[in-house]
């Protein structure tokens, strides 16, 4: 699975994860990103089959994505984070963390932005 995240803050900041909506991407966080970024670690995922992320054929599951993204973070080393997702982000944010309840500090839901993206945002696949 080949992932499409973007990243902003101070890589020691408390990490935030950012779970879009449909028929969003990454973007949709952008605004929020700009203003938590100066004292949190902002990662924005494109979901599965979203934005700049893998669309092939695979394991579409919630559950299925929420073990794709454990994996992400697990790699980009995330092991503690807080959870913010809108619409189609949330089922697999609740299958993540049904499953790795020791690693997230709580979930919250929020619902969509648009605007400008800051040159605080570095992308990564």
């Amino acid at each position: 699975m080949r992932w499409h995240y973007v990243e902003s803050g101070p890589a020691d900041g408390d990490p935030v994860v950012f779970l879009h909506g449909v028929p969003d991407s990454w973007f949709q966080w952008h605004l929020v990103m700009a203003a938590v970024s100066d004292r949190h670690r902002c990662i924005a995922i494109d979901l599965k089959g979203y934005g700049q992320s893998d669309k092939r054929t695979g394991d579409y599951r919630q559950q299925g994505v929420a073990e794709q993204l454990k994996a992400l973070l697990d790699t980009i080393g995330v092991d503690r984070f807080s959870l913010i997702t809108h619409d189609r982000g949330t089922p697999p944010a609740d299958h993540l963390v049904a499953t790795w309840a020791t690693g997230s500090s709580g979930t919250a839901a929020a619902s969509n932005t648009c605007g400008t993206c800051t040159p605080a945002c570095t992308h990564r696949s």
